[in-house]
């Protein structure tokens, strides 16, 4: 009687191969896509962010099959063996990212013996030899801080810098922490001395006008007796707290919308804007991806009666905002609900929030059975290709020794 555990990874092999299948026709058809130029549209960006909008894939996967599909065509029997359904996306990704295009022919049964970190390490390491010196220049490093919230309301910081800036950062750490415990504050962390060093920046700022843009405030319901900040709910001790500082402005809401202002001001104050945006946390357009440096837009124009109300109110990176002004995108409908907008193109077309896979009325049938990579220890020693160029060159040299 034959065990379970073989039928079952037959039948993962078999589904294995569709799915191989099924990605080497959506790299086909993002390759269609790039050769046509069919993915250019109001409002987007390049050809993966029209991919991730269309597929509702990750950006970095879209990039990722955008990648591929450009490659795609200078490697045939890579390609060829992909669309048969024996190699993963990942392992055809490796081979055509990584290897020489003279190499097509040579590394087919490599990829399929060798894991996807196999294939990596490989294409990295450049075993292939053309009688040219390769030329990889190392990444140079970036200094990068990002900020964020975790799931559970924290905030949170993290990045990295060159060592000169490095050093300043950690001489202002060792001062701000010097300072508090030298006004009485004992166990001082990290994060008290970096509180320390924002509130000294703030209170520096000398316009007034420009001071009020940051300042912090806390948004207070009006009916629930709770509290929020950046979108999260504190506790009522801690917000009693955080209201005994003066640089701290509370903010009412209703029903987590604040107080509106009708037809009383064109111009979006401040907490009004921040409430907007912690509403919609980032561009509202479908295929939008933008969290920071983003705009409020009036749905229904000021000058065509629109109120500065939450409802009327959306947040969108400057690039849609002026394909607005510009006639080439229109949005209506009411902001507060979260499926109440309806965005439309120049000639006024509907646009989805994101394209609507079909089921399949079968699955396809792959030509081969998927064969999984064994996985076994990978000597280098015996890994390399010559190109053919290069191969004759050598034997016509030794020929004339």
């Amino acid at each position: 009687m034959r065990p379970a555990t073989i039928d079952l990874e037959d039948r993962l092999a078999e589904a294995a191969g569709v799915l191989n299948a099924a990605n080497a026709k959506m790299i086909a058809l993002v390759a269609e896509a790039l050769d046509a130029g069919e993915w250019r549209g109001e409002g987007i960006r390049s050809p993966a962010h029209w991919l991730a909008w269309q597929a509702g894939m990750s950006s970095g996967r879209a990039a990722e099959y955008v990648a591929i599909a450009g490659k795609r065509a200078q490697f045939p029997t890579i390609t060829e063996a992909f669309e048969r359904g024996e190699l993963a996306v990942e392992q055809f990704g490796a081979i055509v990212k990584g290897a020489p295009v003279w190499a097509d022919d040579k590394v087919l049964y490599l990829a399929t013996q060798c894991t996807v970190a196999q294939l990596r390490k490989i294409m990295r390491d450049r075993y292939f030899d053309d009688g040219t010196p390769d030329e990889i220049e190392a990444p140079k490093p970036k200094n990068r801080l990002h900020t964020s919230h975790t799931d559970a309301g924290r905030w949170r910081i993290s990045g990295e810098a060159d060592p000169h800036a490095g050093a300043i950062i950690d001489n202002a750490l060792d001062e701000a922490r010097d300072a508090l415990f030298r006004n009485g504050q004992e166990d001082v962390s990290n994060v008290d001395a970096l509180v320390e060093m924002a509130k000294r920046s703030l209170r520096a700022v000398g316009s007034v006008s420009r001071r009020d843009n940051y300042t912090v405030r806390l948004h207070l319901d009006a009916k629930a007796n709770v509290s929020t900040t950046a979108g999260w709910r504190l506790p009522p001790a801690v917000a009693e707290q955080i209201l005994c500082d003066a640089a701290i402005v509370p903010v009412w809401e209703t029903e987590g919308i604040p107080f509106n202002q009708g037809r009383t001001t064109r111009v979006i104050p401040k907490y009004l804007r921040e409430a907007i945006k912690r509403r919609d946390k980032g561009s509202r357009a479908p295929w939008d991806t933008s969290v920071k440096h983003t705009e409020i837009h009036h749905i229904e124009h000021w000058r065509d009666g629109g109120a500065t109300d939450t409802s009327n109110l959306i947040e969108i990176s400057a690039r849609i905002h002026d394909l607005i002004h510009h006639g080439k995108l229109s949005v209506e409908g009411n902001a507060d609900d979260p499926t109440g907008l309806t965005w439309r193109d120049q000639h006024g077309r509907i646009l989805d929030n994101a394209g609507t896979p079909v089921p399949p009325a079968r699955l396809p049938t792959p030509e081969s059975k998927y064969e999984h990579p064994n996985g076994g220890r990978l000597d280098c020693n015996y890994v390399g290709w010559v190109s053919d160029e290069e191969l004759a060159r050598r034997r016509q040299a030794a020929s004339n020794r």
